[in-house]
């Protein structure tokens, strides 16, 4: 059991060369919006990073929809041809990111096949302006 299917997230900022890299491999995943990616960036030696998917949330691993998130993450990125990550910041230990599975954005995949929700009380840069609330204040 997962959460209500929703067709997309917010539209992604096109993504820039500064922030953009291809994957060399998919290593596992901690659970639905956690994938563990290793990456080589210019001029550093490979390193396997985890990547926290912006804007989104899927339930913890041992809560009830958990496992099915983890299985669809997984499922999506061991098969994948092409994967693609644009970093965003940080989360605790984790790079906050959009990951491109063969150029579908996970993010949308999570979320149509009900494995996610969109995640309301990220901070502000963590979202697209379009996804965060209108206040009475900023007219927003």
């Amino acid at each position: 059991m997962g959460f209500a299917p929703r067709a997309t997230l917010a539209p992604v900022a096109a993504p820039t060369p500064n922030n953009v890299f291809r994957v060399r491999r998919y290593v596992e995943a901690r659970d639905g919006d956690t994938p563990v990616l290793a990456m080589v960036y210019p001029g550093l030696p490979p390193v396997e990073l985890a990547y926290r998917l912006r804007g989104i949330n899927c339930p913890e691993s041992k809560a009830p929809g958990g496992a099915e998130a983890k299985a669809a993450t997984h499922g999506w990125l061991v098969g994948a041809r092409k994967i693609v990550v644009g970093s965003h910041g940080l989360s605790f230990d984790r790079v906050v990111a959009d990951v491109w599975v063969d150029d579908v954005l996970l993010q949308d995949l999570l979320l149509a096949g009900g494995f996610a929700a969109i995640y309301r009380t990220a901070p502000a840069g963590l979202l697209p302006a379009s996804m965060l609330p209108r206040t009475r204040a900023s007219g927003r």
